[in-house]
């Protein structure tokens, strides 16, 4: 079925395949070149602007639309969850949150927790159909507040979806 991709991230997750094979950048390249032709739109937020190839920036805003951290506001992530349309796909990369140490690729200067769980309710408020919390990293989350951040960013989805 065709599809529109909504992802909070801080990377793109775009870049080529290495030696033929996926991994963990290259998701949503590996979807708009299937065979399929299923992507309608891929949109990516929360990206920082030091962790993002020029070429990857441009070849997601090809797909739809790229959206920089420091453009987002509250106002800017309801809209971006009021513009979806079913089916969607909305996946959480938690290294897009300000100071999560325990992913993979931890950084800092990324979306406020307050905004992150804003997105989090909005999404499940909106058209989509289907979400994911991805990058969790537990041996790097020494005091449990990223798979708390992880577990709240799913209670605010829920809660969302309630109030549907």
């Amino acid at each position: 079925r065709p599809v529109e991709i909504l992802n909070w991230d801080a990377h793109a997750d775009v870049r080529p395949r290495t030696g033929g094979l996926g991994h963990s950048g290259s998701p949503f390249r590996e979807a708009a070149e299937h065979p399929s032709g299923a992507l309608r739109r891929y949109t990516v937020a929360g990206l920082h602007p030091w962790r993002v190839a020029g070429a990857h920036a441009a070849f997601a805003s090809g797909l739809g639309r790229v959206v920089w951290r420091d453009e987002l506001t509250p106002e800017a992530v309801d809209a971006l969850a009021a513009g979806l349309t079913a089916p969607a796909m909305v996946t959480f990369d938690l290294d897009a949150v300000d100071g999560a140490a325990g992913v993979s690729a931890p950084g800092v200067g990324g979306m406020p927790v307050a905004l992150w769980l804003r997105a989090a309710d909005a999404c499940g408020r909106s058209a989509a159909t289907s979400f994911d919390v991805v990058e969790l990293s537990p041996p790097h989350d020494a005091d449990g507040r990223t798979s708390t951040l992880a577990a709240l960013t799913v209670w605010h989805i829920l809660r969302g979806i309630a109030a549907r």
